[in-house]
Parts: structure tokens; sequence; C-alpha cells
């Protein structure tokens, strides 16, 4: 509702439709990944000498139900906001520094509600079932598969490689990962296809 004039605040609307649009962009294009690198059996990549391909089904439900949670209210609103403010919270979150630091405690709380619900981030293993921070435990090879899918679906909207991006990132990343688990995303990551998407705009 506008707090001004009263009724539905259209914009704040439009740009709730834009993040939801924009989710399902990102489902879709994981799914994609998932279906070229793991699904097909053309696909060359290797597990402990079997084709990826054989364990499909047991990766496919997981991708499918890819960051549902951000569609709960812990992440949807607070992700809206910050990625996807309107023009007057645009305004409050350049001139209001409370206001700011309110969004970004709210996009934290909502990051560390998104680690505790997927299990494709590598986070997901290093919490207790509180949310605390403890050592990091092997990632399940279904929850490495669809992380790469995650990747190569980021990858395809932004632009450029997932081995590239692995390349800049793995130090980073490692710091969450045991070396079982850090051996087995090396592994998977050298066999991916170079290639390098180009930007894609049509997810916002």
């Amino acid at each position: 509702m506008d707090p001004i004039m009263g009724g539905i605040d259209t914009e704040l609307a439009k740009k709730e439709e834009e993040y939801y649009a924009r989710i399902g962009f990102h489902r879709n294009n994981v799914y994609k990944a998932f279906v070229n690198l793991i699904k097909n059996p053309a696909s060359n990549i290797m597990i402990y000498d079997k084709p990826v391909y054989l364990i499909a089904d047991k990766v496919e439900p997981d991708v499918r139900n890819h960051d549902m949670s951000k569609y709960s209210d812990e992440e949807f609103y607070p992700y809206r906001l910050k990625w996807f403010p309107t023009a007057k919270e645009k305004i409050r979150l350049d001139n209001d520094e409370e206001f700011a630091k309110k969004m970004m405690d709210d996009f934290e709380l909502a990051w560390k509600h998104h680690e505790k619900n997927n299990d494709h981030h590598p986070q997901y293993w290093c919490l207790d079932k509180d949310g605390e921070p403890t050592e990091p435990r092997d990632m399940s090879i279904v929850a490495m598969l669809h992380m790469i899918c995650d990747w190569e679906g980021m990858s395809m909207e932004v632009g450029g490689c997932t081995k590239d991006w692995w390349v800049a990132n793995r130090e980073d990343k490692s710091k969450y990962m045991t070396d079982n688990t850090l051996k087995f995303v090396d592994m998977i990551i050298s066999q991916l296809p170079d290639i390098k998407y180009p930007v894609n705009k049509n997810g916002g």
C-alpha cells in the first residue's frame, strides 16, 4: 500500500513482479545447466569412472527445487529491497543511514536463512542444527553437482566461463569446504566445457 496516496503502490508491485521473474529466470538457467552438464547422455563428465548422467535422477529433484526459499517471507522482501528498490526506496537508502543499515541487516539475515536452508551452498555444511558455524563437513555428491549447476547458471546470466569463475573464487569458497569436497569440485570443474557465455540481460 502507498502510505501517502493510499491504495496499491504500483511501482512496488512492479518491482516485486520483477524480482519474482528474476528468481524464475535464475532457476530456469540452473535447470538448463543441469540438463546440459548432467542429464545429457552426451556429457563428457565422469564421476569415479562412471558417466555423470547415471546419477542424474538423484540430482534432478534438488535442481527442480532450486532456491525455493527465495520465495519465503524471510528472503523475498529483504532481497527485493536490496536488488530491486523502488525510486522512493532508492532515495531513502541513499539519504537515510538508519534505513540503509536496517536494509543491510535484514539482507544479512535473509542470506543466513538461505544458507541454512539450501545444501547446495557449502556454508550449509558448516552450520549446526541451530545455524551456528562449525567445522566444514563433506558435501554430498548431489549437493556438489547442484552447486556447480548453480554456478553454471549464473555464468549464463552474468557472462563468462564457470571454469574462470572458479579460478578467481576458489580460495574464498574453499574456506567452507573439506579437502574431500574441494577435490571433488576441482575434478568436476576440470571437466566442464570451456564455454564463455555472453551477458544475458533477459532476467533483469
